[in-house]
């Protein structure tokens, strides 16, 4: 009997599988604006690549949560001004100022933490792709290359036989009382 997907892993409609975490339902009410959902595809139709890598998905967004941010109302909060600020970040100077300035201390805080959570989160989604890269790369390489079988060996080279050599095989092969005289 096959195992239950784990709730992490879905597949959309041409079979790739993605990961996906669901946000704790208290941090909306914090965070009216954060998706409830964080997804991010796996690039494979493997099932057993993608249980892989989807539970390291979870132990780095699990393991970020708490390095971050000790209870969830303040992820949320830090979430919800990261959001505001992704908002703003591509427009002139003068209107990020704007939202900068109206941030209390802990959100400037808070702000950056999230900024930092973010680089973080991206790092170790450059790095995992890359490591799933260079998997996959490898074994391309390794199903690519011919499969060495018996058949085709090679034949060993017989050394050319000398009647010192034939001389020492006849001697081993008399009976030990026996020598010529």
């Amino acid at each position: 009997m096959p195992s239950r997907t784990p709730a992490y892993l879905s597949r959309n409609r041409v079979g790739i599988y993605t990961f996906q975490y669901r946000f704790p339902r208290r941090l909306k009410t914090v965070c009216p604006d954060l998706k409830p959902l964080f997804r991010k595809s796996l690039h494979t139709r493997s099932r057993r690549d993608a249980e892989s890598q989807a539970k390291r998905w979870w132990f780095i967004m699990d393991e970020l949560e708490k390095r971050f941010f000790n209870s969830p109302e303040i992820y949320g909060k830090a979430i919800e001004l990261l959001s505001q600020y992704k908002n703003v970040e591509h427009l002139p100077w003068n209107q990020v100022e704007e939202l900068l300035i109206t941030l209390e201390d802990d959100e400037a805080v808070l702000l950056e933490k999230a900024i930092e959570f973010k680089k973080v989160q991206q790092h170790e989604l450059h790095r995992l792709t890359a490591e799933v890269e260079f998997l996959k790369q490898t074994v391309k390489s390794l199903s690519s290359q011919p499969r060495t079988t018996v058949s085709t060996l090679p034949e060993p080279v017989l050394a050319q036989e000398s009647s010192s050599d034939r001389e020492t095989v006849q001697n081993l092969s008399k009976p030990s009382g026996h020598h010529e005289g």
